[in-house]
């Protein structure tokens, strides 16, 4: 791969900057086509036989672990999808490559595995779980635009409070619980410190059903 000079933005591509023309889709459609990768875009066979949607679950080892990723497997089963819980690590990346395109969903709690959306069909949809903490702005820049501008479907789902592990280590007065705002001040380091490497996220099902029920919506308009 050749690298240029300019940068256009985190994980972006400016058709107005030079060079003129391409854009974030075209590039990975160039990946697709690179790792050989059988699906391009969600498409309706009328001649293939019905098959459940297929939703990858990305596990965290370390920081932003989903603690109940077996329940959320199960009901995401019981909804109607053929689930797959795996490690972005579990496997050499020309195979993490063709598993990502296979799925119609791609459901990962903020991170760098979510750049895996590179390898998705278009029309598939990414769903982004943003941990608590008021890491929305920061989500939505690293993998909602990105996400949309790759001609996937981007779903959100925002953790609350209750959601969090903080409230395992801090007090529900502390400053981390009360006031988010005054921490993302303080700066990178201090934000990814408290909200990207001290906490994990145990889903609230009945709330989370909603946004994969979306997802499900999406993808059998395509089957």
């Amino acid at each position: 791969m050749t690298i240029g000079l300019y940068a256009h933005g985190e994980f972006a591509i400016d058709p107005l900057m030079p060079p003129l023309g391409y854009t974030f889709a075209k590039f990975t459609d160039f990946l697709r086509r690179s790792f050989s990768l059988e699906r391009h875009m969600l498409r309706k066979h009328e001649k293939s036989p019905p098959r459940k949607p297929k939703l990858l679950l990305i596990t965290r080892r370390w920081t932003r672990k989903l603690i109940n990723f077996n329940e959320t497997a199960t009901m995401a089963s019981d909804l109607g999808f053929e689930v797959i819980v795996m490690d972005a690590g579990d496997e050499p990346v020309h195979k993490f490559a063709q598993t990502v395109n296979s799925c119609d969903v791609l459901v990962a709690v903020h991170g760098a595995a979510l750049t895996n959306m590179i390898f998705l069909p278009q029309d598939a949809v990414l769903l982004q779980i943003i941990p608590w903490g008021r890491m929305e702005g920061l989500s939505w820049c690293d993998y909602g635009f990105p996400a949309m501008h790759a001609n996937l479907k981007y779903l959100e789902y925002q953790a609350s409070l209750e959601e969090s592990t903080l409230l395992d280590k801090y007090p529900r007065d502390h400053r981390y619980i009360q006031d988010p705002f005054s921490v993302h001040m303080q700066g990178w380091f201090v934000l990814n410190k408290v909200y990207m490497s001290e906490q994990d996220v145990v889903l609230d099902l009945q709330r989370f059903r909603g946004t994969l029920v979306e997802a499900l919506e999406h993808v059998k308009k395509y089957r």
